[in-house]
C-alpha cells in the first residue's frame, strides 16, 4: 500500500484551549492566526497599513504582550496615535464580525475582544470547533435547519424565483445538511415545488430516497452509466497486470480506499473527529475514550457511501439502519475484540437506541452526535476516494470520476437499459450530465480513453515503447505510477500546452498525499515530476510516439465522443450540457475545466447547423448533433419529459450497437442508435447483415436529413453510413432551425477549448 508523507501521520490531540473541563463552553476557533501579532493581523497591516500603520500595529502588540492581571486597568488611558486607531479597526473588517465596544483599540486587543479567537492555520486539524465544508477552513457551515437561517440565506435566491428569474435549483452536496429530507421539503414549499436537482452521489445499488421532495440528482450516476455501456471490457486482462506492474504495491483499488478514508479521518477531518468525541464523552462520562475513538473511527471509514439518514426525533427507517450496521460489520473486522464494546455503543449512538449508560438529560447532546456523525461520513468519502484514492490508483483515469466505480470499466446493453427503465419510471426529470465543474476529467478526455479499454494489447505495446523513450528524462525520484498517470493524460489531451499539464500533475501528486502534499509538500519531488513532463512535451520523438497512438485511434475516439453525447442527450432525464461541451473539450480537473471559452468559434459553428452546411470536423459534428437533439426535445417535450413520456429498448443485431425509443402515449417519437467498441467493429469488419428494427412509420434520419423506411429491419451498415451514430425521427417531429442564440453573461462559468481540427 502507498504509504503518506511524514507530515500526514496522526497528529497530536490537542486539548480545546481555555477549557476548564471536558464539555464546557467555548469559544469558536477561527483558525488564520499566530502568536505575537496575530498571523491574519500581520499579514492584513502589512497588505493594507502602510509602513507607519504597521509600525503601529506591531507597537500594540508588544505593549500587550506585557502582563497584568486581567480585569486589573494599568494605569490612566493614554491617547491613541490614529495609525494605530486605524491598525486595530482594519484587524477584523475585510472578513469575520467584529464585536462593538472597542473603537480605537489596538490589533491584538481588538482580536482578545471577540467571541472568537485567532489561531494559527496549522491548528485546524486540532483546535478547530465550528464545521465547515469538507477541508475548507474558510466556508463555515450555517445551521440551514433553523427556519430564521433558511429565511435568511435564501431571500434572495426565493425572490429570483418569485420573480421568473430562477426556474430551478442545483443543491450542492445535501449530504452536509443535518436533515437533507427537511431541507428539501422546505425549499419545495417555498418555491411551489420548482424542479430542484441534488447533488447526490449514490453508491452502488443506492438509490435517491423516495420521499425527498425534489427531481432526482444532479447526474453523476447518469454519466456512469453512459461511460460504462460506451467502455469496451477489457476481457484480456491486460488493463489489470499493466497496473499491478506499475503499482504492485496498491493493486487493488479496495485497500487503496481503506488506506485513505483512514488518513482522510486520522487528519483532514481530525478537528471533525475530536468534536464527535467531545459529544460522545458528554454523552456516556465512563465511556473508555481510546476505544470509542478506535470505534468512531473504524465506523466512519468502513461506511460504504456518503451518509445514513437519521433524523432525531424521527423512528429509524430499516433500510437506513442496516447501512449503519453493515458498516459496523466491517469496522468490527479491523478492530481488536476489546474494542468491540465501544462500537457497539457508538452504533447505538448513531442510531437512536437506548443507552443505558448515558448521563441524565443528555438526550439532546445525543441527538447532536447522530447528526454530526452522518456529517462527517461525507467528507470523509469525498476526500478519501474521489480527492485522494482516484489519485492513487489508475488502472484506467479516465473511469476514476466523481461518482464513479472505476473497477467495474463496463457494462452491458441490458443493464443499461434497466437502469434507465427504473430512472424513467421513478425519477423522469433527473439531470443527466457528461462533464461538470466538478468531474476530474471532461467527457472527451474520458472518450478518449476509453479507447485503452478497448485496445489494451495494442495500448500496453505502445507503452512499452514510450518508457523507453523516457528513459533520458526520467529520473530517480520519478515513480513508475505517476509516469503512469502522465502517459495516460497526454494521450487522453494531446495535444496539452506544458503549462497545463505541469498545473493538473502539481495538483494529482499533491492530491495522492504519498510523495508529496498541499501542506509541507516535497518541491524536490515536485520538481522533478514536473521536469520529467516538461521534458516529453519537449521531446520529438515522444511527440511522434503519441501521435502513433491518437491518429489511428481518431474513429473509434469519434464514436465514443458522439455515441455519449447523443445517448446522454436522449435518454431519460433533463440533460445538462456544460459551458463549452456544445464541440469537444479535451479538458482536465480544474481549473482546467474552467478556461475561457471561445464562443465566437461556437457561435460559428452553430450557424452553419442553421444554414445546414456539412461538417468539417469533430467539432462541427458534436454541435451539429448537441443542436439538433436539444432542438427536437424543445418541440416535443412530451416525449421526454411528459408525464406520458416512454423509454423502450430497440432490438439491434449487433454487440456493437445500442437503441432505444423515446415517445408518449402516441407511439415512438425518435429512435437513437449508438455504436460502440468502433474499433473492435472495424476489425471484425462492420456490421455486416445486422439490423436495427424501426417501428412502423415514415422516419427521418435528423443528423443527415436522409428517409428512413420503419415497420422492419434495417441494415445498421446503412444507417451509420456517414456517422458513427443516427437520430432518426418521425417527419412531424422534425425541427426547424433556428438563429443562433445571443452570447453568454460575461463571468458565466467557464471550461475548455475545443478539439483541435
Amino acid at each position: 500500500m502507498p504509504r503518506a508523507r511524514a507530515g500526514h501521520r496522526r497528529r497530536r490531540r490537542a486539548q480545546p484551549h481555555g477549557r476548564a473541563a471536558a464539555g464546557a463552553p467555548q469559544r469558536p476557533v477561527l483558525v488564520a492566526a499566530a502568536r505575537g501579532p496575530p498571523l491574519a493581523v500581520r499579514r492584513l497591516v502589512r497588505r493594507r497599513l502602510g509602513r507607519r500603520g504597521r509600525a503601529a500595529a506591531h507597537a500594540g502588540a508588544r505593549r500587550a504582550a506585557r502582563a497584568r492581571p486581567r480585569g486589573r486597568r494599568a494605569g490612566p488611558r493614554r491617547r491613541r496615535r490614529p495609525e494605530r486607531r486605524r491598525a486595530g479597526a482594519a484587524l477584523l473588517r475585510p472578513r469575520v464580525p467584529r464585536r462593538t465596544g472597542h473603537r480605537g483599540a489596538a490589533a491584538p486587543e481588538l482580536a482578545l475582544a471577540q467571541a472568537y479567537r485567532l489561531s494559527s492555520w496549522r491548528e485546524a486539524g486540532d483546535a478547530l470547533n465550528y464545521r465547515r465544508f469538507f477541508d475548507v477552513t474558510s466556508l463555515v457551515a450555517v445551521r440551514v435547519e433553523d427556519p430564521v437561517v433558511f429565511t435568511a440565506t435564501h431571500a434572495l435566491l426565493l425572490a429570483l424565483h418569485g420573480h421568473g428569474e430562477v426556474d430551478g435549483f442545483r443543491i450542492d452536496h445535501p449530504d452536509g445538511l443535518a436533515d437533507p429530507g427537511g431541507y428539501l421539503e422546505r425549499l419545495a414549499a417555498a418555491t411551489g415545488d420548482a424542479w430542484v436537482v441534488v447533488e447526490k452521489i449514490l453508491e452502488g445499488e443506492e438509490r435517491l430516497p423516495e420521499a425527498w421532495r425534489c427531481s432526482g440528482t444532479t447526474g453523476y450516476d447518469a454519466l456512469l452509466r453512459v461511460q460504462q455501456v460506451m467502455t469496451p471490457a477489457d476481457d484480456t486482462g491486460t488493463l489489470d497486470r499493466l497496473w499491478a506492474s506499475v503499482a504492485p504495491e496498491a493493486a487493488d483499488l479496495e485497500d487503496v480506499v481503506l488506506e485513505s478514508k483512514r488518513l482522510v479521518v486520522d487528519d483532514v477531518q481530525a478537528a471533525e473527529v475530536d468534536r464527535l468525541m467531545r459529544l460522545v464523552r458528554r454523552v456516556v462520562p465512563d465511556v473508555d475514550a481510546g476505544a470509542a475513538r478506535r470505534a468512531l473511527e473504524a465506523l466512519l471509514v468502513s461506511m460504504d457511501r456518503y451518509r445514513a439518514y437519521v433524523v432525531p426525533g424521527r423512528g429509524v427507517d430499516p433500510e437506513q439502519a442496516a447501512v449503519v450496521e453493515s458498516a459496523a460489520e466491517r469496522a468490527r473486522g479491523v478492530l481488536a475484540p476489546s474494542d468491540h464494546d465501544a462500537l457497539d455503543l457508538v452504533v447505538r449512538l448513531v442510531l437512536d437506541r437506548e443507552v443505558p449508560e448515558a448521563a441524565l438529560d443528555s438526550g439532546r447532546l445525543a441527538d447532536d452526535f447522530r447528526v454530526r456523525f452522518q456529517q462527517t461520513c461525507g467528507p470523509v468519502m469525498a476526500k478519501g476516494i474521489e480527492d485522494t484514492a482516484f489519485y492513487r490508483w489508475f488502472r484506467l483515469a479516465g473511469a476514476n470520476e466523481v461518482g464513479g466505480h472505476p473497477e467495474v470499466l463496463s457494462a452491458g446493453v441490458e443493464e443499461f437499459h434497466t437502469w434507465c427503465e427504473r430512472q424513467q419510471a421513478e425519477w423522469p426529470t433527473s439531470m443527466t450530465t457528461l462533464t461538470t465543474h466538478d468531474t476530474k476529467r471532461s467527457e472527451d478526455t474520458r472518450a478518449r480513453l476509453m479507447v485503452l479499454a478497448e485496445d489494451a494489447p495494442g495500448w500496453a505495446s505502445w507503452l512499452e515503447t514510450a518508457r523507453e523513450l523516457a528513459a533520458p528524462h526520467r529520473t530517480e525520484r520519478v515513480d513508475a505510477p505517476t509516469e503512469y498517470l502522465v502517459w495516460q493524460t497526454l494521450v487522453g489531451t494531446w495535444p496539452v500546452s506544458g503549462a497545463r499539464l505541469e498545473e493538473y500533475l502539481l495538483k494529482a501528486v499533491r492530491e495522492a498525499k504519498v510523495h508529496t502534499a498541499w501542506v509541507d509538500g516535497d518541491t524536490g519531488y515536485e520538481d522533478e515530476v514536473v521536469a520529467f513532463a516538461r521534458a516529453l512535451g519537449r521531446d520529438l520523438a515522444v511527440h511522434e510516439h503519441l501521435d502513433a497512438w491518437t491518429v489511428p485511434h481518431d474513429a473509434a475516439v469519434r464514436a465514443n465522443i458522439l455515441g455519449q453525447k447523443l445517448v446522454q442527450l436522449t435518454m431519460p432525464g433533463v440533460p445538462d450540457v456544460y459551458q463549452g461541451c456544445e464541440i469537444g473539450m479535451l479538458s482536465l480537473v480544474d481549473p482546467d475545466n474552467r478556461r475561457p471559452v471561445d464562443w465566437s468559434d461556437r457561435r460559428e459553428r452553430l450557424a452553419r447547423v442553421d444554414d445546414d452546411e456539412p461538417c468539417f470536423d469533430l467539432d462541427d459534428d458534436k454541435m451539429r448533433l448537441t443542436s439538433l437533439a436539444l432542438r427536437l426535445r424543445r418541440e416535443h417535450p412530451s416525449a421526454f419529459v411528459g408525464p406520458e413520456s416512454t423509454y423502450t429498448p430497440v432490438a439491434v443485431g449487433s454487440a456493437h450497437a445500442l437503441a432505444f425509443a423515446r415517445g408518449d402515449a402516441d407511439g415512438a417519437r425518435s429512435v437513437t442508435l449508438v455504436t460502440r467498441g468502433a474499433g473492435r467493429l472495424a476489425d471484425a469488419g462492420g456490421f455486416g447483415d445486422a439490423t436495427l428494427e424501426v417501428p412502423a412509420g415514415e422516419w427521418v434520419e435528423v443528423l443527415s436529413g436522409r428517409p428512413v423506411d420503419g415497420g422492419g429491419p434495417v441494415p445498421l451498415a446503412d444507417l451509420l453510413a456517414d456517422r458513427p451514430v443516427a437520430l432518426l425521427v418521425r417527419p412531424e417531429a422534425e425541427v426547424a432551425p433556428e438563429p443562433a442564440p445571443e452570447p453568454p453573461v460575461e463571468g458565466a462559468e467557464e471550461s475548455g477549448e475545443g478539439h483541435p481540427s
